[in-house]
């Protein structure tokens, strides 16, 4: 008899996009995650093809739900409070996109720009993009994560699914996004710095 399980989130759909955002912002902020993805999706409606929730998002529309959501939540129109204080605030998210129209010098010099994604030295985390490609009789994939912290060795994720919590930049090629469909049994993480997006909260 075949046993049943149920589909978990992710199963289904390619909402991975608005998730790393969800998550970003409540590594950031006190903002409660169902607002942030409320305001996610309303952006996504403005007029986005609403079937990025299911087939996934590129680069640009991600721009462009996170610039209309960073809006809102920064303005006063949505009265949060500080469920420790009591008291209403308004917070500063930003967004860059470091790579949007150029490409690292090398391998190194991408990872050394990274090093500033550190949730609580300077208050960066990254949304970053990947494919995962292990090899020809592999489940390959595309993902968009959150990245609270990055070391010499690691990048530490705070992810929607069930990723790595740990990515080895031993199991990492920086790649460009294109034909390429190469595989890597050693490296399966394809990053790309296009889709790299730091976020931080700047308000005081």
């Amino acid at each position: 008899m075949k046993v049943l399980k149920p589909k978990k989130q992710g199963n289904l759909d390619g909402a991975c996009g608005f998730y790393s955002v969800t998550n970003a912002v409540n590594l950031l902020t006190e903002i409660e995650p169902d607002i942030t993805f409320r305001c996610l999706i309303e952006s996504m409606l403005q007029d986005k093809n609403p079937m990025c929730f299911v087939d996934g998002m590129e680069r640009g529309t991600l721009k462009d739900i996170i610039s209309r959501t960073f809006k809102k939540l920064n303005s006063d129109e949505l009265e949060l409070v500080d469920e420790d204080t009591g008291e209403s605030y308004v917070p500063n998210l930003k967004c860059s996109i470091p790579y949007w129209q150029t490409e690292p010098y090398n391998r190194d010099d991408f990872i050394n720009s990274m090093k500033e994604v550190d949730m609580d030295k300077t208050g960066v985390v990254a949304i970053i993009g990947y494919d995962y490609r292990p090899d020809e009789d592999g489940v390959e994939y595309s993902h968009w994560t959150v990245v609270k912290k990055v070391t010499e060795k690691n990048l530490i994720t705070f992810d929607s699914s069930d990723e790595r919590k740990l990515i080895p930049w031993s199991k990492v090629r920086i790649s460009s996004r294109g034909d390429d469909k190469s595989y890597h049994t050693k490296r399966p993480y394809f990053i790309f710095p296009k889709d790299v997006f730091l976020i931080t909260n700047q308000s005081e």
